[in-house]
């Protein structure tokens, strides 16, 4: 995994309208990262709960990232089936996993001005209590 501190990778990928993503073009202070699968059963737990996270803090920019080779349609399904999900989802490819280090999914990163501020690994509610607790610090700001 990448650590706190860390210079935050690049990230590319299309947005669902098919558009070129790049995390550099981002300028947001605060960005929150979700990588998901659609075959992942936690991530389908968590992203209804990072979309009320998302409600909560407007400051933060949410982006769900798509970590396999799926087409649109098969996303779109998967997205729909859920009772909410964050408003911005990328496609990527699993090249992502290399540049970001990902053990496994769920996986959220936190960045703060560029760097890494925290990591978060899998779906538990100890791990979601120290994601909202990141959050506010941050909002507090």
């Amino acid at each position: 995994a990448i650590s706190p501190g860390a210079t935050t990778p690049n990230l590319y990928g299309r947005n669902l309208d098919e558009s070129l993503f790049r995390l550099s073009d981002l300028k947001h202070e605060t960005i929150l990262i979700n990588f998901f699968w659609v075959e992942c059963l936690p991530c389908e737990k968590e992203l209804p709960e990072l979309e009320k996270l998302e409600r909560k803090y407007s400051g933060i920019k949410f982006i769900a990232v798509h970590v396999e080779d799926e087409e649109n349609p098969v996303i779109l399904r998967f997205l729909k089936k859920l009772p909410a999900h964050p408003k911005h989802v990328v496609r990527s490819s699993p090249m992502v996993k290399k540049s970001f280090s990902i053990p496994g999914l769920p996986y959220t990163v936190v960045i703060h001005k560029g760097r890494i501020e925290s990591v978060y690994i899998g779906y538990t509610p100890k791990g979601l209590n120290q994601l909202k607790s990141k959050l506010y610090q941050l909002h507090q700001r």
